[in-house]
């Protein structure tokens, strides 16, 4: 194992029901590497004090999960291309001495769906289920990948309709 300590952690409310520290050291462990990656409570109007705490005592990247993937957005000072279409972000890194967000989780379903189970995506339909952050972070790379109709469902069908205006769905 590398010496080198890293800080990491995921962000959410609730968050321990998350498998995202078993799955992340697992990953570092098979690359050498020892990484401290944490479960982080926030509460739900202290997610700008959480973020702020981790970063100022040394956190490095931050994977953010339920509810806070629009405050993430609008707690970064830049945006990556596909953070800045979905409005949502999943990870926050401190980058030069500012917080960069990004969305990973379209690039992760298209991978996942087109390398690991051999689906080809293109000229296909598919159904998104819900409209939070995850729904919208994976609308552009669908369509990236080919998908040519995407329809959305939602327990409130405003927030539906809302999605669907925002990436021209039909």
């Amino acid at each position: 194992m590398s010496a080198a300590n890293t800080n990491l952690g995921v962000a959410g409310n609730p968050i321990a029901h998350s498998m995202s520290p078993i799955i992340h050291h697992g990953f570092a462990r098979s690359l050498g590497h020892d990484v401290d990656y944490q479960r982080l409570c926030f509460p739900l109007d202290g997610f700008d004090a959480g973020v702020w705490e981790f970063f100022a005592t040394g956190g490095l990247g931050l994977n953010v999960t339920v509810p806070f993937k629009r405050e993430g957005y609008e707690y970064s000072a830049r945006l990556d291309p596909l953070a800045a279409a979905a409005g949502a972000v999943n990870t926050l890194a401190m980058q030069h001495d500012e917080v960069v967000g990004y969305n990973t989780d379209g690039i992760g379903l298209v991978r996942d769906l087109e390398d690991r189970h051999g689906v080809a995506l293109s000229e296909t339909s598919g159904l998104i289920l819900g409209a939070g952050g995850a729904g919208q972070g994976i609308i552009r790379p669908l369509m990236d990948a080919g998908i040519r109709k995407i329809s959305t469902a939602n327990r409130t069908r405003s927030k539906a309709e809302h999605l669907a205006d925002r990436f021209r769905l039909p």
